[in-house]
């Protein structure tokens, strides 16, 4: 954090620095954590979509969007923070649906939930902001800045002066990198929802014909306090941005940026299930199979999903296609002692320290390799010349990398099938001589 190369705001910099205290961390763990944020903030839509409309409703809205968003489904696997970002914005919509009890403990809760989404991603004030413009147009009857509570100005307040303090420090210039902001990127963020919104019609066809549960107190008291009206604008989020991305030269339209929307995504389906099978005239069940008919329907969708999700990632895990396990994970080459140089920017190989007495960059440009060289001493940078003492190694990088390494002290060896799925290229450099390396199977 204090480097200022990544001067995000701090929640999730912070927990992992009091965590390591306590118990080493490693990439595999940060992705376990990954995982757990995303099913926390999962539960969390949950239990206040449940308080609104109901168990059957809450069901399928939970289970449609969490197994059908490839955006939930990839941050869960990935070491950031994203997937906080989805649970502090869940956390968020479930105390904008506990109504207007001004409890202290409320009041604190409130204050700590806006706060946590403003300090996990810059984009969190956009979310927090938009519960605001929520709060005004729900609630017409008080005066127009005393419809938003005090704790969200409160939240406010501390993080804006913190995030002018984070800009400021930024020492690599924020979103200077292209992004793309085409019309099909904007289709792209948004297929998950308009998956669902075909999917859910069968089921709801489903539970209009098996049951159809009363509107409840809680539905028409939650209806109006602002929840509903936050999930849609958080849904259009995305939409905003795009546009902005279009009109001004800052670009930040990156799906990952906007995973708060799926938890309003969640309350948006649960509301559109509930309204649905409401209107339909109660029926008198006497097969309890049959009455559980929507559910049954929507989890075998569910779960045949999350097979297919499943499938695909195993399909990447496989040793002819995981540069990973080649690279880093694989016993043969780390015992073998076999150098591997990575060619570019090391930010980009952040699991090369793993194994650091393994791992070298190399680096052609003199400023940026004298840049790095001061940067850290972790890394061990590398040169054309300094090449021709390795005994072996291996190159990775493009395969116009290659080019600039010409050498008659070497025979080169292709590792596998590993390049043909990679947009890299592996392979072996050994000196001429009778010297024979273990390869992977």
């Amino acid at each position: 954090m204090l480097t200022g190369i990544n001067f995000s705001p701090p929640l999730y910099f912070i927990l992992n620095f009091v965590l390591q205290l306590f118990s080493p961390t490693s990439i595999e763990l940060l992705r376990l954590q990954s995982l757990i944020w995303a099913l926390i903030g999962i539960i969390i839509c949950f239990i206040f979509s449940r308080k609104s409309f109901g168990l059957l409703p809450s069901l399928v809205g939970t289970l449609l969007v969490s197994s059908h968003s490839n955006l939930l489904l990839t941050q869960s696997q990935e070491a950031r923070q994203y997937t906080m970002f989805f649970a502090c914005g869940a956390w968020v919509l479930l105390m904008q649906s506990i109504g207007d009890k001004q409890s202290k403990k409320r009041i604190a809760l409130t204050f700590l939930a806006h706060l946590s989404l403003c300090q996990v991603h810059y984009l969190g004030i956009i979310f927090s902001a938009l519960v605001g413009v929520a709060c005004v147009c729900s609630n017409k009857k008080k005066f127009i800045l005393s419809r938003i509570p005090l704790s969200i100005y409160f939240s406010w307040l501390l993080s804006v002066p913190l995030y002018l303090y984070f800009l400021s420090n930024q020492q690599s210039l924020l979103n200077t990198w292209p992004k793309p902001n085409r019309f099909t990127d904007l289709i792209t963020v948004y297929q998950s929802g308009i998956f669902i919104l075909f999917s859910i019609i069968p089921i709801l066809a489903i539970a209009c014909f098996t049951q159809s549960p009363a509107t409840s107190d809680s539905f028409k008291k939650n209806c109006h306090n602002g929840v509903l009206l936050t999930s849609i604008f958080w849904y259009l989020v995305p939409f905003l941005i795009w546009a902005i991305s279009h009109l001004f030269p800052i670009n930040i339209f990156k799906d990952r940026y906007f995973i708060p929307k799926d938890a309003g995504l969640i309350f948006i389906v649960c509301f559109a299930s509930n309204k649905i099978v409401s209107r339909v005239s109660e029926i008198d069940l006497k097969s309890k199979v049959v009455a559980r008919a929507p559910i049954l329907a929507v989890l075998a969708l569910c779960l045949t999903l999350l097979f297919l999700h499943h499938r695909r990632s195993c399909f990447s895990y496989e040793k002819d296609r995981n540069f990973y396990h080649w690279l880093l994970a694989s016993e043969e080459l780390i015992h073998a002692g076999v150098p591997l140089v990575f060619c570019g920017d090391p930010v980009f190989f952040p699991n090369a320290y793993t194994n650091p007495d393994t791992s070298h960059f190399w680096v052609n440009n003199d400023n940026l390799h004298t840049i790095y060289s001061q940067y850290s001493s972790e890394l061990k940078l590398v040169n054309a010349s300094s090449l021709n003492d390795f005994e072996s190694f291996i190159l990775v990088g493009g395969k116009k990398d290659f080019l600039h390494f010409q050498s008659t002290f070497f025979n080169s060896k292709d590792l596998g099938k590993l390049n043909e799925n990679l947009t890299f290229h592996c392979t072996l450099f050994e000196k001429k001589k009778d010297l024979k390396l273990p390869l992977p199977g």
